[in-house]
């Protein structure tokens, strides 16, 4: 089976005839595995990059050289990833207050690099304001244009704020039904932190960030090449996930929790859509269930059933379905017991929550109630053994405690951090909780 579809309850066991409704969490792991049957995939893939060419994007970072500058050399070496390339077909576009295609979609072929140099050497002849919501037209367009199948793509590098957030949505929602994800990367302070992890989510993507320091033509490049080369190996494409319950048990929320934290929206009978999986990887959710009032026996409580595309199949669709069913005993020692990958995933979602509320909090002036959840972040991340996280909690307490506001850097770096910076299980070093 090239996708496992496995349920995992956090406890063994519910008490019998509890005075209350019971909650249940339940870890739903999506594994993908290599198959005797099937060859492992090197899918074409459709790739657009579109860089923000507003007036911000030419000011001097702190290693001497121009935002500009770094996203062209990083475009550039995308030329150089001999082996990779062949069955990538590549679009360059930019934008500021207008958008427009610099490179049409098409092979490289072999002037690719030459041809790819000097159309990205022209991103250094524009100016102007931020209109992300002309790009991401622009992106829907040229992926339309040609209709070969391959993995989609679009990668957004941006420095500022755009004028027309509610636009960008609909559009990526859009996007999404085309099979787009978007792989925004934020750099610097100015930048939409929110708007770029909403389109992120809503066409099942990725979202980076670089602070100035951070804009390293390492980073950047790799940041790109990852695109292509994770894209070539989705072994499982338009994965969804149709969840049933009986009467009488709800569902109270329902979180993505690798790779990237996300709430989706609560729904029962309408499949939640997930997008890829690459091979030998996997995608986590944690579903929270309220149970009612039970005696001693086993119950089916609903089915949950996963539908997706195997590319290496010519498209044909897949479906596997499991049963939802839970345990309810006497014995204590069997309800009281945890299962303690559940709560590390569980504690991982509460991590995400926490970093926007904290932000929140200080943006309100309510410093005491930021210092708090902070102080619970960090607690939570040293549980999950999440030491990138815990050190930018740290950071977020002292500067708390020394300015009495967050400034924009930590504000992303919690935020996007504890986001995207996640764990697919509790790390074995020594000394890890």
């Amino acid at each position: 089976m090239v996708l496992e579809l496995d349920l995992t309850f956090h406890r063994d066991t519910v008490p019998a005839h509890s005075e209350v409704s019971q909650r249940l969490f339940l870890l739903v792991r999506l594994r993908t595995s290599a198959s005797d049957s099937l060859p492992p995939p090197v899918n074409p893939v459709l790739l657009a990059v579109a860089v923000d060419t507003s007036g911000s994007m030419y000011t001097r970072l702190p290693s001497g050289t121009s935002k500009i500058e770094r996203a062209i050399e990083a475009i550039v070496s995308i030329g150089t990833l001999q082996g990779t390339i062949q069955d990538t077909q590549l679009a360059l576009i930019h934008f500021d207050h207008r958008a427009g295609v610099l490179l049409p979609l098409g092979p490289l072929g072999e002037e690719g690099p030459q041809r790819l140099a000097s159309q990205a050497a022209r991103l250094r002849n524009f100016g102007g304001g931020t209109n992300l919501a002309k790009a991401l037209e622009v992106i829907g367009e040229e992926m339309t244009r040609d209709q070969d199948a391959g993995v989609k793509k679009a990668v957004v590098l941006t420095d500022g704020e755009t004028t027309d957030a509610p636009e960008c949505l609909e559009i990526a929602s859009r996007l999404a039904d085309q099979g787009i994800s978007l792989i925004c990367i934020g750099l610097g302070l100015e930048y939409n932190e929110d708007l770029l992890a909403e389109l992120a989510d809503r066409t099942n993507g990725f979202l980076y960030h670089l602070s100035d320091s951070d804009i390293s033509l390492a980073l950047l490049r790799q940041a790109l090449a990852d695109v292509i080369l994770k894209s070539r190996r989705e072994i499982v494409t338009d994965l969804s996930l149709l969840l049933h319950l009986v009467p009488q048990v709800s569902l109270v929320s329902i979180n993505r929790v690798y790779p990237m934290v996300q709430a989706l929206p609560l729904q029962t009978g309408i499949p939640w859509r997930l997008g890829n999986v690459e091979l030998g990887s996997e995608l986590d959710l944690v579903l929270e269930i309220d149970l009612p009032r039970l005696p001693v026996g086993l119950f089916s409580i609903g089915d949950l059933s996963a539908s997706f595309f195997l590319p290496a199949q010519s498209g044909s669709r897949d479906q596997i379905s499991r049963p939802i069913a839970v345990e309810v005993s006497q014995d204590p020692d069997r309800s009281e017991r945890l299962n303690q990958e559940v709560i590390f995933f569980v504690r991982q979602a509460r991590v995400s929550t926490l970093a926007n509320q904290a932000v929140d909090q200080a943006r309100n002036g309510r410093i005491e109630e930021a210092r708090h959840s902070i102080q619970l972040m960090q607690r939570l991340t040293h549980q999950v053994g999440n030491e990138a996280i815990a050190q930018v909690a740290r950071a977020a307490q002292l500067e708390l405690a020394r300015n009495a506001t967050l400034g924009s850097q930590t504000i992303k770096a919690m935020k996007v951090g504890a986001k995207t910076k996640t764990l697919c299980a509790p790390p074995t070093k020594p000394g890890a909780v």
